[in-house]
């Protein structure tokens, strides 16, 4: 496995059967649970020196009666946290998720070995999809646009791409990427 070239991680939570929902949400449950999920899936990077394409679905089955247009301003407050760190020769990553991603990680600790990155750069990420994030928002996307800002990886990402369904429209998607980024395909809702 150390030649590992492209992972996909799918997690799916099916809370049908939680009586309050609510109390999870305000003790962050939901954040930790997911955020959790993406730390212990992701391979050690000082293994799989090879892996360049990720893709990271999250989605959630909502309990009966629930609907999402009612669920839409929890879901997407709720963060999910991507360790940057964790994917420092990813080049291709693809996020596919209800909720609010942002990047985190410590641009100071990066592995060396094949691939390995000078010091000014805290990854090799180059393109981002964001595929079905039906909930994320303008905000949203700003904040992940200046997170990898203040995670060293903005200028090298080459292509932002907002496929399928956002609640961002494109004029603002636009307005929070850039025009030499951004591949907006898809319809807004």
């Amino acid at each position: 496995m150390p030649s590992l070239q492209q992972n996909s991680v799918s997690v799916k939570l099916d809370d049908r059967n939680v009586v309050d929902q609510a109390a999870l949400q305000r003790n962050g449950y939901y954040t930790n649970f997911f955020s959790s999920i993406i730390e212990v899936s992701l391979p050690d990077p000082l293994v799989h020196t090879h892996l360049t394409s990720l893709s990271l679905a999250l989605t959630w089955e909502l309990p009966p009666g629930m609907q999402r247009t009612w669920m839409q301003p929890s879901i997407s407050s709720m963060k999910v946290f991507i360790p940057l760190d964790r994917i420092p020769f990813v080049t291709e990553l693809s996020l596919s998720m209800y909720f609010h991603p942002t990047f985190i990680g410590n641009k100071s600790e990066r592995p060396s070995g094949h691939g390995y990155h000078p010091k000014n750069r805290s990854c090799a990420l180059r393109k981002l999809c964001l595929r079905d994030c039906a909930y994320v928002v303008i905000w949203q996307l700003q904040e992940m646009v200046q997170s990898l800002k203040e995670l060293g990886a903005w200028d090298a990402l080459e292509r932002f791409i907002v496929e399928d369904r956002t609640s961002v429209a494109p004029d603002r998607a636009l307005e929070a990427v850039g025009s030499e980024r951004l591949t907006f395909i898809g319809t807004s809702t």
